[in-house]
């Protein structure tokens, strides 16, 4: 007897059993790499077990209150401790540009007792020079975890009662960053010696540094030679950065009272401004120009002219009789090359400096005529120095 088949063993309403296609290669591929992400989403952690951006724990909370004071050209902030901290962030924000460009600076304060930091105001060439800022400060704990931001309301730096701008000499360092030059050290002892004089403090009459090149002294040997334009384009640079400095300040503070200080290069580069239509603007505000040891000095100029050297130019060339700025002084140590000599001799084959104790002399010299005029309320055109300098050796 013939079994019968499978299908007709179902019965006669039985329909035939369906045949799934075999699964090709590409299709087992995909399926596979599907469980594997599966598992892999199986086995990350929940939200509440991931770590958290920054570190493991707990943020910190955000300082409770934020206080803002204009400190010399910037501001010091201050906030209330945040327990578990171990750092501070804080920033400062202000838009330069006219289509909303915005700067912003950084300051991190460490330390756990730290409660204040002074931050740095930032300038704008548009009018109004130095830009409304917006600050804020967060907290960092031990884990570098971060709080939210506090934020403190600022207005723009109040202007001061003066200002001293001080145009550093050729090679005079810059800072560690490389970025900020320093106040070149003469100009640090001459508004050192204004501000005792006139009896304020920094924050009342702060200095403001020019940032140009201030290429070294050997340069300007060859250029003496037209041997490089180097020496001349950082002279050309300060002129630059320095009407930038003073259209800043005038912008922001037109009443403000200002004093130029420039060193070697920085008062070729100062005297160059002074001589140019740029600053006929800043007649008015301009209080006294200290130029020490100007290379390109006019020993005819007796009107300016101070210090011991009354016969010799500049190493450089000399310049043309400061005619319509008043209230400037040429500062020259007789023995100095830069201002004083033709070059000859030399040391080490480049023009130099005599020493530091003539500088020190002449720099005494000169704060005390600069304050003389400093002081005074009104300015007149014909007015001739005045000041007192009898007990002083600048001769």
């Amino acid at each position: 007897m013939t079994a019968a088949p499978a299908d007709a063993a179902r019965g006669p309403d039985a329909s035939p059993r369906a045949r799934l296609p075999s699964p090709n290669r590409s299709t087992m591929k995909k399926m596979l790499t599907l469980a594997v992400a599966l598992v892999g989403l199986a086995a990350l952690p929940t939200p509440a077990d991931a770590a958290p951006p920054g570190g493991g724990g707990t943020p910190p909370p955000a300082p409770t209150k934020v206080t803002v004071s204009v400190y010399g050209s910037g501001y010091k902030v201050a906030w209330t401790k945040v327990t578990g901290a171990v750092a501070y962030t804080v920033e400062v924000s202000a838009v330069t540009g006219a289509k909303g460009a915005l700067t912003t600076k950084t300051v991190t304060a460490k330390g756990s007792t730290v409660t204040s930091a002074v931050v740095p105001a930032i300038t704008t060439a548009m009018r109004g020079g130095i830009a409304k800022p917006t600050i804020k400060v967060q907290a960092i704990n031990s884990s570098a975890r971060k709080s939210p931001w506090r934020y403190a309301a600022a207005k723009a730096v109040p202007c001061a009662s003066g200002y001293i701008v001080d145009v550093r000499g050729s090679g005079q360092s810059k800072d560690v960053t490389g970025r900020n030059p320093k106040i070149s050290v003469q100009g640090k002892e001459f508004a050192k010696q204004i501000r005792k004089a006139v009896g304020v403090a920094e924050r009342t009459l702060p200095s403001i540094w020019v940032n140009y090149p201030a290429v070294g002294a050997l340069n300007a040997a060859t250029a003496k030679f037209h041997l490089s334009s180097t020496y001349t384009n950082s002279v050309k640079a300060g002129v630059t950065a320095l009407n930038t400095t003073m259209n800043a300040i005038e912008d922001a503070c037109p009443n403000a009272k200002v004093i130029l200080f420039g060193y070697s290069q920085g008062a070729q580069a100062t005297g160059n401004w002074l001589a140019s239509s740029s600053a006929d603007r800043h007649l008015d505000q301009i209080r006294y120009t200290a130029l020490l040891a100007d290379p390109t000095r006019n020993a005819a100029d007796h009107r300016v002219d101070r210090g011991s050297e009354t016969d010799s130019n500049g190493f450089l060339t000399k310049r043309a009789k400061f005619e319509k700025h008043r209230f400037v002084g040429s500062w020259c140590d007789e023995d100095d090359d830069f201002c004083a000599g033709y070059g000859f001799p030399l040391t080490n084959g480049i023009p130099f400096h005599h020493d530091t104790a003539p500088d020190e002399r002449l720099v005494e010299c000169a704060a005390t005529e600069a304050t003389t005029y400093f002081k005074a309320q009104q300015v007149l055109p014909d007015h001739e120095p005045t000041a007192d300098l009898s007990d002083l050796d600048c001769d």
